[in-house]
């Protein structure tokens, strides 16, 4: 498997977890707990995700 490939799988599973949490309520009760570090995962699992979609889609792949 390819590294770009393994990359973008780890990016598209960690939307899931992030759609998951919004859809079941736990991310609310997260933020509700511990907001900032919950806020500082959230903001990182999506600017991993935003790279390397653009990554894989743009030809580096």
């Amino acid at each position: 498997m390819k590294k770009s490939t393994l990359r973008m799988l780890l990016a598209v599973m960690g939307v899931v977890v992030i759609v998951y949490g919004l859809i079941s309520g736990r991310l609310a009760e997260s933020f509700h707990q511990t907001p900032y570090s919950t806020g500082f995962i959230v903001v990182i699992l999506l600017i991993y995700a935003v790279v390397n979609f653009w990554n894989f889609f743009k030809g580096n792949r």
